[in-house]
């Protein structure tokens, strides 16, 4: 299954950096949060591929998915194997011109389900995920157990152990802009720099392979983290919710870095509650 993924994301990626040659038709689905016709398309791309290919598995799709319908979540919860996908991570860099987008896919293996308050119907872990940049062409991907990878060459998540000497990198979800701008200013008053990529998933890979050390942010969905964590602990890393709690893909935060940071980062996230 690894093979196909990585196969349908580049297929994706190869589509989205084409059609934005072309003009692209952009509309606004949320309070600046964008969709374009690129989005759309990718995900039709990937999503049709993996119910021709595993028809009796279900799909978690950032345009297509509705998680706050119960309806939907018991159908998902039913299903031995999930897909998580997220067609464009970064889609205002992708309509900006930037090169910090990518495709992300993962794939949940259900153990059991369940109700909590954060839609979780399901238990499990990610059995793999990859991500895709296409500008850059770099492919990220990981299975359980079996290591983090980079254009097939294994990485590993950087070994700081001073904040300090740490960059760190964040994101502004609009929901949730104002709870990040204290743990912004007290990170930026500690460590060496902060980054703003723009994409949780090229977040995560890139403190996976050591070109950030820490990452944090809030108002997330499963499709941006999905994949990323799995490459992120597969390389090392630790990866919690920003209070050290074990993360929860539907819980909407998180703080990934290695496990000395990691410890230094909770402590310093302490100080602001």
């Amino acid at each position: 299954m690894l093979n196909f993924a990585i196969q349908i994301a580049q297929e994706a990626g190869n589509l989205i950096k084409n059609l934005r040659a072309q003009p692209l038709e952009v509309q606004e689905k949320g309070i600046k949060d964008l969709v374009t016709n690129a989005d759309l398309a990718s995900e039709k791309l990937i999503t049709n591929a993996i119910k021709e290919k595993y028809p009796n598995h279900q799909i978690i799709g950032e345009e297509s998915s509705d998680l706050s319908n119960p309806d939907n979540l018991k159908t998902l919860s039913k299903s031995k194997y999930i897909w998580i996908i997220d067609p464009i991570d970064g889609t205002v860099n992708y309509v900006q011109g930037l090169p910090f987008y990518c495709v992300s896919i993962a794939l949940l293996k259900t153990s059991s389900s369940k109700t909590t308050s954060n839609f979780q119907y399901f238990e499990g872990h990610v059995e793999l995920g990859v991500v895709y940049i296409p500008e850059l062409n770099q492919v990220f991907h990981a299975q359980k157990g079996k290591g983090a990878f980079l254009n097939n060459t294994p990485i590993q998540i950087a070994q700081k152990t001073k904040i300090q000497d740490a960059v760190a990198t964040t994101g502004f979800i609009r929901t949730h802009r104002q709870h990040n701008y204290p743990y912004f200013m007290k990170m930026a008053s500690e460590s060496m720099s902060i980054r703003r990529m723009g994409s949780a998933a090229i977040d995560l890979c890139y403190t996976a392979c050591g070109k950030l050390d820490i990452f944090w942010e809030f108002g997330l969905k499963p499709w941006d983290i999905a994949a990323g964590a799995l490459i992120l602990s597969e390389a090392g890393g630790i990866i919690t919710d920003t209070n050290g709690n074990p993360l929860d893909l539907f819980g909407q935060d998180l703080l990934a870095t290695n496990k000395d940071l990691h410890r230094s980062t909770i402590r310093l996230f302490q100080m602001i509650n």
